[in-house]
Order: C-alpha cells, then sequence, then structure tokens
C-alpha cells in the first residue's frame, strides 16, 4: 500500500499551503505539502486525483482524474507504479504509464516513457527513472479524453475534454509539450485512450 501523506501526475495536486485540500475520498495518497526540487524529468511532485465525486444531479463532468490515477504497480513493473518502464515492445501493451509526452500532433504524441517509483528512502519518498529514452510514437484513440491541472479546482484538474481540444490548448500550469510535460496514459489495443497531465511545481 503506497504512503496517503507524502504523495498524491498521471496520463496525478500539489499546491501551496494556503490552498484549500480536499478530503480525499477513494484509496489514492493525499499529495505532499512541501514543494519539491528534483533535477531534471524528476522535479516533480505528484497531483492528487482525490475529490469528491460530481453530484448524480448534475450534467457536468466531474474534475477530478480517473479512477486508474496514480495506480498501484502492476505484476511485472519491477516496483514501478502503474505498469512498469520496461514493455519490451515497441508498441505499449495495454496498461497505465507514466512519462514525458515530448510532441504532441492531431492524432498522436511522441512519448518518453519513464518510472515512478514509491521510495520511502528518497527525499520526498518518491523518485524518478528515465535511463531509456528512447521516444515512441503512439496513436491517440478516437474519443480519447485528457485531465489538465487546474489549481484551485476540485481534485486539481478542470474538467476532461477530448483530446483534439487539448492539442493547442495546453494547460497553463504544465509545460506541454516538451521535456518537462509529465503525464500518465492509459492504452489499450496501442492506442491512447486516457491521459492525465502531472503537475510540475
Amino acid at each position: 500500500m503506497r504512503r496517503r501523506t507524502s504523495l498524491h501526475v498521471g496520463l496525478i495536486v500539489v499546491v501551496s499551503a494556503c490552498q484549500t485540500q480536499v478530503a480525499p475520498t477513494s484509496t489514492t495518497p493525499t499529495p505532499p505539502t512541501t514543494p519539491t526540487t528534483v533535477a531534471a524529468v524528476t522535479s516533480t511532485s505528484p497531483v492528487s486525483s482525490t475529490s469528491t465525486l460530481a453530484s448524480t444531479t448534475t450534467s457536468e463532468p466531474p474534475s477530478h482524474g480517473p479512477d486508474w490515477y496514480w495506480p498501484e504497480p502492476e505484476p511485472g513493473s519491477e516496483g514501478a507504479m502503474g505498469s512498469g518502464c520496461a514493455p519490451g515492445a515497441e508498441v505499449l501493451p495495454d496498461g497505465f504509464w507514466f512519462g514525458v509526452a515530448v510532441e504532441h500532433r492531431s492524432d498522436e504524441i511522441v512519448f518518453d516513457l519513464a518510472c515512478w517509483f514509491d521510495d520511502p528512502d528518497a527525499d520526498n519518498g518518491y523518485r524518478i527513472g528515465n535511463e531509456n529514452t528512447n521516444l515512441r510514437t503512439i496513436q491517440v484513440a478516437q474519443g480519447a479524453m485528457v485531465w489538465r491541472v487546474e489549481l484551485g479546482s476540485e481534485g486539481g484538474f478542470a474538467a476532461p475534454i477530448p483530446y483534439r481540444d487539448w492539442v493547442g490548448n495546453y494547460s497553463v500550469i504544465v509545460s506541454c509539450p516538451g521535456d518537462f510535460c509529465l503525464v500518465w496514459l492509459r492504452t489499450e489495443d496501442g492506442l491512447i485512450h486516457e491521459m492525465v497531465e502531472q503537475y510540475v511545481p
């Protein structure tokens, strides 16, 4: 079981001490309350996906991240959160993946797969690995949704939008696309079906 106090940026909010935190209603960890400074792509802090679910009486989409956000390590992930970082194939298998969206196009992204580990011995209780900098071009499924970071919003995210609307309309909080555009992906049949921005302090 992951920590609940130091973590929680898939596709996961860290906010300043003066902002209000929403009490978690799920088993996902709460975000850290102090900023993190880590070199290169390790300079991220997890985004909380915990929030109060939207009322069933409204037609507005929820602003919290999807249920899979910040997934537990899966079998074969060698301890990395989600599906790991060494799938042994050019095409990502079905699963949950963390990394950098280096480029965005109308129907695909260029993705640098990385690893996120829970690590109680690390400075902030986690560490990122990215020894293999090979890039993958991954197609985006029709109807794929994106959760953008929006500080101050419920759960730390704006309401999800279609990928096609996200291209050219990125969060003002996360530096996308580029070397610091950290995201979590959910892939199925070699396609991206959901993406969540990861907050960069």
